[in-house]
């Protein structure tokens, strides 16, 4: 009875055979090695069906559909020789920078090896517009020989600091004692010293290989979806853009997902071009429209996409799964889209442009707000000046106080800190009362 006392189990199994290390090594098993176990055991997964713990039968059914597909595998290969070349350039060049920033004393070593950290402390964006008017006039764009200087030139910094540090680790004694024995500089080199600092170079070659292979992958889109007219701005896409656009994705491979859903609510005298209406179309191309949005039915969800066979047929496929069909009321809801009166579209456009000129006179009213006045659709991208609150905290403000609720330009992009999103009623009085509302508290909180 004493061995099964608490104190004695600690002191029998826990204190001399470290007990506390086997279960926080169990802990480790079970949270680290057990996801990736299920992971691997998905992958060779037939059929699996809950609650079955394993699946009832093995495979390699998602093995041959991923390798079948040509374009894949091509990117795999074109990213994994990428990576290969772009690291064995970058120690060609940043090893022997390394070893003399290790080894030798010279004049402005430091402001050397500050500018590395510099060049990564510079905002990017400013290097590559200036890399990117370089690479024009010497035409590497689009080109391999471009993309892997880019990537040299990214991984240029811990290339070379890492290896310098372990170069630095190396004892100067070893060196001499090779080259007393009679060893030359190289010999010694690649005798000594390269084997004992090579686990940093080690991590540094990792650190590039993988930072190649990851952008890469960024960079070989094969789906580009776009808005015309565009949202939340309203603009609507030229000729030459759309069929430019047309022109990239049918040459690079890319799918085209073209969101059309208030091409219909275009304002007179702008020129309106449907992608799916050309000559030259990509292989791979979906256009959605419907009613949700021309008819405000939007909170019917209704759309219609159409495309290629190939793709509605998998879309079919893919609804099956999700919804056996839409609903009955939506469907009948769906009806008056194809039973529109006649002249009814043409008098809700021009009622929309009046709201709008309704609301724009507004915000023409307000010294340092400004919007485009939209092309197609019934929104505006507003900017705001600078406030002594942040956008966020305004918009819950105006929903409270101005009782108008609006969308922060924070969803469509980070940097838009300074914009909103307003969608304007079917009412232009309402719509331009709304306007003078919100604007009215907004000069409470505007930065003085």
């Amino acid at each position: 009875m004493k061995l099964m006392s608490p104190k004695a189990f600690y002191y029998t199994v826990g204190k001399k055979r470290n007990f506390f290390q086997y279960i926080l090594f169990g802990i480790f098993v079970l949270f680290f090695y057990l996801p990736l176990m299920n992971l691997c055991m998905l992958a060779f997964a037939d059929k699996y069906e809950v609650p079955a713990i394993i699946p009832q039968k093995f495979g390699f059914r998602w093995w041959e559909f991923v390798l079948g597909q040509g374009s894949l595998l091509s990117s795999i290969a074109t990213s994994f020789v990428l990576a290969v070349v772009v690291t064995a350039v970058s120690l060609l060049i940043c090893i022997p920078a390394a070893y003399a920033l290790a080894r030798y004393n010279f004049k402005g070593k430091r402001v050397f090896l500050l500018s590395f950290l510099l060049s990564n402390a510079y905002p990017r964006m400013g290097l590559y517009i200036s890399i990117g008017i370089l690479f024009y006039r010497l035409n590497l764009m689009g080109t391999f020989v471009g993309v892997v200087i880019i990537h040299v030139l990214n991984s240029m910094m811990f290339m070379t600091w890492i290896p310098s540090g372990a170069f630095r680790g190396v004892y100067r004694q070893q060196e001499e004692s090779a080259r007393d024995a009679g060893a030359g500089p190289f010999r010694t080199f690649f005798r000594i010293t390269l084997p004992l600092a090579m686990p940093g170079i080690a991590v540094a070659s990792v650190f590039t290989f993988l930072g190649s292979l990851e952008e890469a992958f960024k960079d070989g889109v094969k789906l580009f979806l776009f808005s015309n007219p565009n949202n939340p701005v309203g603009c609507v896409y030229s000729y030459e853009e759309i069929t430019g656009i047309a022109a990239l994705a049918k040459k690079y491979g890319v799918t085209l997902i073209v969101d059309e859903l208030y091409s219909r609510q275009v304002y007179p005298g702008i020129p309106y071009t449907h992608l799916c209406a050309q000559k030259e179309i990509p292989e791979n191309l979906i256009t959605i429209q419907g009613p949700s949005k021309t008819e405000s039915l939007s909170g019917f969800r209704l759309g219609a996409a159409f495309g290629t066979a190939e793709i509605i047929e998998r879309m079919e496929k893919l609804q099956a799964i999700m919804a056996l069909r839409c609903s009955g009321y939506n469907q009948a809801v769906f009806l008056t889209w194809f039973n529109e009166p006649e002249g009814w579209l043409e008098a809700r456009i021009k009622a929309h442009k009046e709201i709008r000129e309704a609301v724009m006179e507004v915000i023409r009213d307000v010294p340092g707000v400004s919007a485009k006045p939209t092309e197609g659709g019934s929104y505006l991208f507003v900017t705001i000046p600078e406030l002594d609150v942040s956008l966020h905290q305004f918009i819950r403000i105006a929903r409270e106080l101005a009782d108008v609720i609006v969308t922060p330009g924070t969803e469509f992009g980070p940097q838009y800190v300074h914009q909103f999103r307003i969608n304007f009623s079917q009412d232009k009085e309402n719509a331009a009362a709304a306007m003078k509302r919100l604007f009215a508290v907004m000069e409470r909180y505007r930065k003085q």
